[in-house]
């Protein structure tokens, strides 16, 4: 007969709860760590995709506004007024001016010399932000002009849309209207020497958190007032 004997330290197999428990932990942490490391991944590739979302918007926004600035006329029909606005907490400003970069969009419409251009801001009531239309009137005359006029969509999903003039001694304003100017005469410029046009999107409690472009456009000497 053959006997066998197992060693006291040998273990004929499985493992103990103790084993398993500890298994489990380690595996947990590892899934854990992953996760984390995944979800800030994808919100790093959500934040630059974001982010570059609002600097095509804002790039398209801005020429606009620096190719219809640059178009100003500067005439006696010229004019330029600039009204400061708040919708809520974000700041919506209107701007009006003359210009000749009037915008053909049918191949039947002819082409114009003379237009109004007027940026102006409207609140959107669901979510609070802030859209922005491109209004392009042709100065007729005899004809009024409503700076109620249909536009089309430029920009939406603003925090803020502010423009601001600086004057020859390089003070800023947050208004400006050429009209005002004539009838004060003064003396010195009807026009504002630089505008400047600042747009901001992203967070809606936190300043800091906001992504803000802008763009600034030199405006022609003009005629002094008598």
């Amino acid at each position: 007969m053959i006997t066998t004997f197992s060693h006291p330290l040998v273990r004929r197999g499985g493992f103990t709860l103790a084993e398993m428990l500890i298994a489990i932990v380690i595996f947990s942490a590892v899934v854990s760590m992953t996760y984390g490391a995944y979800n800030a991944t994808f919100k790093v590739i959500e934040g630059a995709d974001a982010g570059s979302e609002f600097a095509d918007r804002a790039r398209v926004t801005l020429d606009r506004f620096s190719e219809d600035l640059h178009s100003f006329y500067l005439g006696e029909k010229g004019m330029l007024i600039g009204e400061s606005s708040v919708y809520g907490d974000n700041r919506g400003d209107q701007l009006s001016f003359t210009s000749r970069a009037h915008l053909v969009l049918n191949k039947k419409e002819p082409v114009r010399g003379l237009t109004r251009i007027i940026y102006r801001v409207e609140e959107q009531s669901d979510t609070g932000l802030l859209r922005l239309y491109r209004v392009d009137v042709p100065v007729l005359p005899g004809a009024a002009i409503s700076d109620e006029e249909d536009g089309f969509l430029l920009c939406d999903g603003l925090r803020e849309v502010a423009f601001t003039y600086f004057d020859e001694d390089g003070n800023e304003y947050e208004s400006w209207s050429t009209e005002e100017r004539k009838q004060q005469g003064e003396g010195g410029r009807l026009l504002p020497v630089l505008v400047r046009m600042n747009i901001g999107f992203g967070d809606e409690e936190a300043e800091d958190a906001r992504i803000h472009y802008s763009s600034a456009v030199a405006l022609p000497a003009d005629r002094e007032r008598r």
